[in-house]
């Protein structure tokens, strides 16, 4: 599954656009085409489109891993959700 997606850092404000690879109802990864310096327990705001065309708007979330291939500068996030998001 790949699913456009914009994350929005609360840390520093840094708007972000990727991908999530893979979801379920308690989580999701996010690739991103980029090195991307996020630690373990960092919040973010991820909004993102479901296969369904329901927009989630807002789901706070918080980083459990990170993964980085630096031969292919690409990021890896798994996320946890952690908030509620806006469905429409």
């Amino acid at each position: 599954m790949n699913l456009e997606a914009e994350s929005l850092s609360e840390k520093t404000g840094q708007l972000l656009t990727g991908e999530i690879t893979d979801i379920s109802e308690g989580g999701c990864r996010l690739e991103f085409p980029s090195l991307i310096p996020v630690v373990k327990g960092s919040v973010m705001d991820v909004s993102f489109t479901l296969p369904d065309n329901q927009s989630i708007e807002h789901m706070q979330c918080t980083a459990v891993s990170t993964n980085y291939s630096y031969a292919y500068r690409r990021t890896q996030f798994g996320l946890s959700f952690s908030g509620p998001g806006y469905r429409s």
